[in-house]
């Protein structure tokens, strides 16, 4: 299932769109790299994913590429937002249901609200529709991330703080939370490429927390 929607979707609306010739977004992930470094990841570093999701969605972005289609990757990391699964609901309501609660501390990205995707996503287009063919910022992959960087014991240790919670929190190793997918120890992503090219500007990943929690208790 998961090869059948990161893989091979994203090949056919490559194949319609280059039929078409229209242009294809697409969005990836931070988990098409294994994280055993310590810099930001940039677009053209190796990619080396850990689990099968990351191997999948490195499969689409290749897959889809290789259609010929004017498309556009956009891998973001650690994705958040007032709506379906996520970190920081999960986190906002274990924080309401415990009162101590142990939070991973050597995993390290950036936290990105799916608002600031989808408003950057919206002035990336807007750029796209208005440029001539002379003039229009090259297509390809792009790193689509807010800025700054923290472990998701950071993460959560901020949540916490805007919630004004008691709940307290113990940071541990990856060692002691196993998950069933092997995830990245370092994914943080180099967006300097998307913001030369199209000129924006990405807020800081705790000024979008802010943000976002403040629209949910509004």
């Amino acid at each position: 299932l998961s090869r059948r929607l990161n893989a091979d979707a994203p090949e056919l609306l490559g194949q319609l769109a280059a039929e078409l010739g229209a242009r294809v977004i697409h969005y990836s992930t931070d988990f098409v790299f294994s994280g055993d470094r310590d810099q930001p990841y940039k677009e053209e570093d190796e990619t080396s994913p850990l689990s099968v999701y990351g191997q999948t969605k490195l499969e689409g972005e290749q897959r889809l590429l290789a259609t010929g289609a004017d498309a556009l990757v956009l891998r973001t990391s650690w994705v958040y937002g007032n709506h379906g699964n996520n970190f920081m609901l999960t986190m906002m309501r274990l924080f309401r249901e415990k009162g101590q609660l142990s939070v991973v501390d050597d995993q390290v990205g950036a936290p990105t609200w799916s608002r600031m995707i989808a408003e950057a996503t919206a002035q990336i287009v807007h750029q796209l529709c208005m440029a001539t063919d002379e003039s229009a910022p090259p297509l390809g992959t792009y790193h689509l991330t807010a800025a700054g960087v923290t472990s998701w014991y950071g993460f959560a240790t901020r949540i916490l703080e805007l919630m004004g919670g008691t709940c307290k929190l113990q940071p541990i190793p990856t060692a002691e939370y196993p998950t069933p997918a092997k995830r990245p120890a370092y994914s943080v992503l180099d967006n300097t490429k998307l913001k030369r090219t199209f000129g924006l500007q990405l807020p800081d990943w705790k000024d979008s927390l802010q943000q976002c929690m403040a629209d949910r208790a509004s």
